[in-house]
């Protein structure tokens, strides 16, 4: 009897978290080198403190004041009109206390490093806008598709096509998923043979894994 044979072989392969990798940073296509100093910061706040008053200061001023919990990020821009910070440095207050001094010119600054009680995130240069962080915190952990469907074989009968209907597989990922695309979905017709059907999952970091 003719038959319709379609084969699901999972391809996903996995690669080692590195640690401080972070899903905050600015995919590569989307960011760029710091240009004309800092205008805005990304920051999480690692403690000791539950809670702590955070005051960060350019030279003009106070430019953020707030509660901030442990593990939470909040985001500040400069005292100017255009956002740009105001003197080479912020810096920041916990609890009235002296805590940290964050750069705010291009040089002496890293994107993912860590200043006192606060680990930069993010960050954004007046004329460069987001700015890339250093390739080791770029995230390269693969997307995970799961419930891959097993091969299997489906009897044409007398047709020359017919429909073949499966349970579609789920993707994730660490931080986030761009697109979950397949060239054939459920309810499609097949022909006499084999046919690969492929699942396609990418992050936003472009990093990718299949189902085929």
């Amino acid at each position: 009897m003719s038959r319709v044979t379609l084969f699901f072989l999972v391809l996903t392969f996995w690669t080692a978290k590195t640690f401080g990798q972070s899903c905050n940073c600015p995919p590569a296509v989307s960011c760029g080198t710091c240009t004309g100093g800092l205008k805005s910061l990304t920051l999480r706040f690692n403690g000791p403190s539950i809670t702590g008053l955070v005051v960060a200061s350019d030279q003009m001023g106070i430019v953020y004041s707030n509660l901030v919990s442990i593990g939470s990020t909040f985001t500040f821009t400069g005292s100017l009109s255009n956002q740009k910070f105001v003197g080479p440095n912020v810096t920041i207050l916990v609890d009235a206390l002296p805590n940290a001094i964050i750069s705010s010119l291009c040089s002496g600054f890293t994107v993912g490093d860590t200043y006192g009680s606060f680990t930069v995130l993010a960050a954004s240069s007046q004329a460069g806008g987001p700015v890339c962080c250093p390739v080791a915190l770029i995230d390269t952990t693969l997307p995970v598709i799961s419930n891959c469907p097993v091969s299997f074989s489906q009897n044409l009968g007398a047709s020359c096509t017919v429909p073949v209907s499966w349970t579609p597989p789920t993707a994730t990922d660490d931080c986030a998923i761009q697109s979950f695309t397949s060239n054939k979905i459920p309810g499609s017709s097949f022909g006499l043979g084999t046919t690969n059907v492929t699942y396609t999952a990418t992050d936003t970091y472009g990093n990718v894994a299949t189902c085929s």
